[in-house]
């Protein structure tokens, strides 16, 4: 059963085709291929992405996108910032 070790990336990918991923996102097959290196996609591709694999029957979790991570220190003032006086 070599289709059971596919990374999800890969299975998405192979399901929806290359072809279709790369018309209806306009991009190229080059992008196409660092998403399957990297097991990774461009968080910006979440909605086509999700609604080509709706429509295939296909599960697409959002773990499989790269969302950007909030900084840690998000609402904290840092005295390196302009205008603040380090004492």
């Amino acid at each position: 059963m070599r289709g059971m070790s596919k990374k999800p990336v890969h299975q998405i990918i192979d399901a929806l085709t290359p072809e279709a991923i790369m018309a209806r996102l306009g991009v190229s097959f080059h992008m196409i291929r660092h998403a399957r290196t990297s097991g990774m996609f461009p968080a910006s591709w979440y909605d086509d992405i999700e609604k080509m694999s709706r429509k295939a029957g296909i599960d697409c979790p959002r773990s499989l996108f790269n969302w950007k991570t909030s900084a840690n220190n998000v609402g904290t003032r840092s005295k390196e910032c302009k205008g603040e006086v380090a004492q």
